[in-house]
């Protein structure tokens, strides 16, 4: 039976609240204060939901009835009114376009000239004119995936992952401002097609290392001890992968890039690694230190554009790409489709992974093994840092200054300033201000740390 205004004005408060049906779902709640509202109860795409019509007597009978047929008709047309309010609600303020060039008016002195025009060109060109009137907070996966796939079709792969990476930035920032609840582009994962770039690319990244004289320094002085007896005799890098050495395939991808002066750290078993064309330190102590002062044995060589990388990690061309990409003072390669890599992986367990915490622009929140929890958005350091000729200079004049005051100490998460990692100091930068800039990638990489990791890797590397 339909109510009448005479049953809602009479309709008295109860111990708890109670209900007065109007049909077709709607209804009236009275609560024990005496509040009265309007529900409609509805089934869109099967599931039970719920949507308030305003209160009595604001809302009279009438205009509820009124908004409750309006809302059946939007559900005949295939729209859920819930999600049709929200949209409302959001207005312009809340539109991807507005917080988009919030983002980018927050971080805009933070980048280069150029850089900065390349990533106002891809938000313009490729986000806002499908999504930049569409509030944030209920912009879905697919709305993303359509948006890059028709810069798929052009065939601009690098371009689609870029601005991929774009949008993730835009939604994490709205996340960190109350905007919306999550980051939609982490459900896209491996749906682009992975760019790798052609030789015309290729030809042209080469070009401008030349042109710029981009070096790299490759720590390999270590005892390799996890890997038993296969290291008695040689150093890691040494360890063969078809008819090649782990070392002479990380020569390969630097060279393929342009990377030509090459720095090696040489330490256990030193007279194993004697390659033409390099340039050698030496790091007589490599049994009592670890790699952060193992590197500055080639202090002279940190110097320009350089990157700066382990030698016991097996990588594609593409990740020393990414890397010499950067344009920021100090970045650090992070892959962030890395947790699959540890399934089964028992010698080196997830929390033995050198975890990096990034904000919303890429830059390091914090840095070190053990550090990620659950709602962090994070990534794997692989072991690879490139500096600009001024982030060089920032870099060695901070472990110098480190080395001065925690010399035989403890310094971050190390138990002594010697064993120190390279997320040590990542993560001393980070708390002394100094900016340090993410360089994303999705796996094309391998650490080569244990026997089961040598062994897991010569299974792919014949596959």
């Amino acid at each position: 039976m339909s109510l009448t205004n005479l049953q809602i004005q009479k309709a008295k408060p109860k111990e708890r609240q109670y209900k007065l049906s109007d049909g077709r779902g709607m209804y009236l709640i009275v609560s024990p204060r005496g509040g009265k509202y309007w529900r409609l109860d509805y089934r869109f795409n099967g599931k039970r939901q719920t949507l308030s019509l305003g209160t009595f007597p604001s809302t009279s009978l009438k205009d509820a009835r009124r908004k409750c047929e309006d809302t059946k008709s939007l559900i005949e047309d295939g729209v859920d009114p819930s999600y049709q309010r929200k949209i409302k609600l959001a207005g312009d303020k809340d539109s991807f376009e507005a917080i988009a060039k919030e983002w980018y008016g927050k971080y805009r002195s933070q980048w280069t000239d150029n850089h900065a025009a390349t990533t106002l060109r891809r938000i313009e060109a490729n986000l806002l004119p499908w999504l930049g009137s569409r509030p944030v907070a209920v912009i879905e996966p697919r709305e993303i995936l359509q948006t890059l796939r028709r810069i798929e079709k052009r065939g601009s792969l690098e371009t689609a992952h870029r601005v991929q990476q774009i949008a993730s930035r835009i939604f994490r920032y709205a996340v960190a401002t109350g905007q919306c609840t999550r980051d939609p582009t982490t459900d896209l994962k491996g749906a682009i097609h992975k760019y790798k770039p052609s030789e015309k690319a290729i030809g042209e990244i080469r070009k401008s290392i030349m042109a710029s004289g981009t070096s790299a320094i490759i720590i390999a002085a270590g005892l390799g001890s996890r890997m038993a007896t296969l290291t008695d005799d040689k150093p890691k890098c040494m360890l063969e992968f078809g008819d090649k050495t782990l070392l002479q395939r990380q020569l390969e991808a630097y060279r393929a890039c342009g990377v030509t002066d090459i720095s090696v750290i040489r330490g256990y078993q030193k007279d194993k690694i004697n390659y033409d064309g390099l340039r050698y330190f030496e790091n007589p102590d490599y049994e009592n230190n670890n790699i952060l002062n193992s590197l500055f044995y080639a202090e002279e060589a940190i110097a320009g554009h350089v990157i700066c990388a382990y030698s016991d990690i097996l990588f594609d061309t593409h990740v020393v790409q990414r890397a010499l990409e950067s344009q920021h003072d100090i970045s650090v390669v992070v892959d962030i489709d890395w947790r699959g890599y540890y399934d089964g992986r028992r010698d080196h367990p997830l929390d033995e992974a050198e975890n990096i915490i990034f904000d919303a622009n890429n830059r390091v929140v914090a840095a070190g093994k053990a550090i990620a929890r659950k709602n962090d958005v994070h990534g794997e350091f692989i072991g690879m840092m490139k500096f600009s000729p001024h982030g060089a200079e920032i870099f060695k004049r901070h472990f110098n200054r480190i080395k001065e005051l925690h010399a035989g100490k403890p310094f971050q998460r190390a138990k002594v300033f010697e064993k120190a990692y390279l997320t040590d100091i990542i993560q001393d930068m980070t708390d002394m201000g100094i900016p340090i800039h993410c360089v994303i990638i999705e796996r094309g990489w391998k650490e080569i740390d244990t026997i089961e990791d040598y062994e897991k890797a010569l299974m792919d590397f014949d596959d």
